[in-house]
């Protein structure tokens, strides 16, 4: 009897292992990848402004330093050839990374590179890559630094080890085929992308790349948790979302005529994916939740999606504890889905009815919105809402006329019961100004945000 038992529990222990290695096997260790770094490296070169940020200087000034001589390599003129006509930019240029295979050759089958690349150009780009790869030295460069990656990818495998890849599994009731990877960029800044490429043995790699834009004290990239794990959350929910969209057609489209505006500047064109999206940052604050994160973390990260204009989005993710709740009923998250559909009726309702909900400026004390004449000696903008804001904090950017635009801030504070923000600014004469106030900060203590309101002005001379 003992010995049976005995077999018994080595045959649970071996069981439990191979779930968790099946499980794990979904997330490739991360690791910094060459195709990743060198074609962020030439639309550095090209100007692209979203490849040129310089948060993480210590690589940054290398790149520069080793770089600089190939400006007008022919390779960079004929990307910034195809950045001109065709667009290519942002997740366009790490999706022919991830396309590439190691010695920068393009499989013939490509059908997975954004479209964005002209296919007529992408066999002479891909010509003049390998000639820019040998005249520029990338390869010893990518060696010299080595080290750099390798206590990059150290400092990000806390992280790595914290993801429950088991979550996704038991919240959707079902496993994904799909294969993970994160790779750091090391020069990015806060560009994080999510191109995907299915290889040839059939399989959907998703791919999470991730920015750095944060270092310590000696200028070091580190990875806050509390900024990474919400993106990695997010790009890995999106390969267990799956459901039929026509069920939500009447609310989703409702719902679209309401803040398809703002969803459209963030790329989401159909109201079919503004609830796919909706359904993927609804489950992060759920993982979240599930995993006992800081209340205030999750209530940031829900306010950053109510900014965002998914401002339906605490009453789903309240639908999603509710589908936890009866998992006897609803063995998987699709089952749940004609409920989901009859929730998002009221979901729509509120939705167009949220304006009247948000608060709003009513009045700035100094001078009017779009005032031409104003004094360049006042040291204040003085803005009231209409009902009191959280109180906590302050979120700006700059306005229509740019960064160049923006004022100098010196403080901000809450006053008359915070119904009040006080910006302390310094000014210059004969000059334009533009700011504009974000909900991440002004919002109401139930989280409510204000709609992006741009002050602009100019002062006299």
């Amino acid at each position: 009897m003992r010995k049976i038992t005995l077999i018994m529990f080595t045959l649970l222990i071996c069981a439990a292992q191979q779930v968790k290695a099946q499980t794990d096997s979904m997330l490739i260790r991360p690791t910094v990848d060459k195709r990743v770094e060198l074609l962020s490296i030439i639309f550095r070169l090209t100007g692209n402004p979203e490849y040129n940020r310089n948060d993480f200087k210590l690589y940054t000034d290398r790149i520069e330093s080793h770089f600089s001589p190939y400006k007008n390599h022919e390779l960079i003129s004929f990307a910034r050839s195809l950045v001109k006509t065709d667009g290519v930019s942002y997740d366009a240029v790490m999706s022919m990374a991830i396309n590439l295979d190691n010695q920068f050759n393009l499989p013939a089958d490509y059908g997975s590179l954004d479209s964005r690349w002209n296919r007529n150009q992408v066999g002479p780009f891909i010509k003049l890559l390998k000639k820019f790869v040998k005249d520029s030295r990338f390869d010893a460069f990518y060696h010299s630094n080595e080290n750099l990656y390798q206590e990059a990818v150290s400092r990000f495998m806390p992280i790595y080890k914290s993801i429950d890849t088991q979550w996704y599994n038991d919240f959707y009731g079902q496993k994904s085929n799909d294969r993970f990877h994160i790779i750091l960029s090391m020069s990015n800044g806060p560009g994080n992308y999510g191109p995907s490429v299915t290889d040839k043995e059939n399989v959907h790699n998703v791919f999470s790349v991730m920015g750095a834009w944060v270092t310590d004290s000696v200028g070091m990239v580190v990875y806050p948790p509390e900024l990474i794990l919400p993106v990695l959350i997010h790009e890995f929910n999106h390969s267990f979302i799956n459901f039929d969209p026509e069920m939500f057609r009447t609310s989703g489209e409702q719902i679209y005529a309401a803040v398809g505006e703002q969803m459209a500047r963030q790329a989401y064109g159909q109201w079919s994916i503004v609830l796919t999206e909706a359904m993927v940052r609804a489950a992060v604050i759920k993982y979240m939740k599930d995993h006992n994160f800081p209340a205030v973390e999750i209530t940031k990260e829900t306010v950053i999606q109510k900014t965002r204009g998914f401002v339906w989005i605490s009453k789903l993710v309240d639908e999603l504890e509710k589908y936890s709740s009866d998992r006897t009923t609803y063995p998987t998250l699709n089952s749940y889905m004609p409920r989901l559909a009859e929730a998002y009726t009221g979901f729509a309702q509120y939705t167009a009815n949220y304006d009247s909900i948000r608060p709003k400026v009513v009045s700035i004390d100094e001078f009017n919105n779009g005032d031409t004449t104003v004094r360049s000696d006042i040291k204040t903008i003085t803005v009231h809402f209409d009902r009191p804001l959280v109180g906590r904090g302050h979120s700006f950017n700059y306005g229509h006329l740019g960064m160049e635009a923006m004022p100098k801030i010196i403080n901000v504070n809450y006053a008359n019961d915070n119904r009040t923000v006080i910006i302390g600014v310094e000014l210059l004469p004969g000059k334009e100004y533009g700011i504009t106030l974000l909900g991440l900060s002004f919002r109401t203590p139930e989280g409510d945000a204000i709609k992006p309101y741009e002050i602009s002005f100019k002062t006299a001379e």
